[in-house]
C-alpha cells in the first residue's frame, strides 16, 4: 500500500527524509548499573569512623561519535571519589552510598555519566584497642 503511494508521488522526498530523522535520532538510556555499598574502601575494624557530611557528585564521562563509550571503568571511579572527597576536606572514605553509572544514546551521539550521593566520613585507622 505504502510503495503505491511513493510511486504514485503521493509522499514526498521531504516527508520521506523527516520521518527517516526522527527514527534515527530517537534518543534513549542504553545501558544503567546500580550500586548500593556499605562503604567505598577497606575500613579496618579497629578504625575511628567520624562522619563529616553528605555528598552528591556527578560526573561526566566520555562523549563519543558513532561509537558507543567505554564501559563503566575504574577510571570513573577515581573522578567521582576525588570530586566527592573535595565536597567534605579531610574525608577520605564514603559509607552507604549509591552509584550510579548511565550510558546515553541520541544517535549519533553517545555519552555516559556516573552519580554517587552518601556520607562522607573521615576514618583514623588503629585508635581503638581490638577485642
Amino acid at each position: 500500500m505504502l510503495t503505491q503511494y511513493i510511486m504514485k508521488g503521493k509522499i514526498t522526498i521531504a516527508f520521506m527524509t523527516g520521518m527517516a530523522c526522527v527514527f534515527l535520532t530517537g534518543g534513549c538510556k542504553v545501558a544503567q548499573f546500580v550500586q548500593h555499598a556499605p562503604e567505598s574502601h577497606f575500613n579496618f575494624p579497629n578504625s575511628n569512623v567520624t562522619p563529616m557530611g553528605p555528598v552528591k557528585v556527578s560526573e561526566a564521562g566520555e562523549f563519543c561519535l558513532f561509537v558507543a563509550p567505554d564501559l563503566y571503568t575504574s577510571d570513573y571511579d577515581e573522578k567521582v571519589y576525588a570530586a566527592a572527597f573535595a565536597q567534605q576536606p579531610g574525608s577520605n572514605l564514603i559509607i552507604d552510598y549509591d552509584k550510579n553509572y548511565r550510558a546515553y544514546e541520541f544517535w549519533p551521539f553517545m555519552w555516559s555519566t556516573l552519580e554517587l550521593e552518601g556520607t562522607a566520613c573521615r576514618a583514623e585507622v588503629a585508635k581503638q584497642p581490638l577485642k
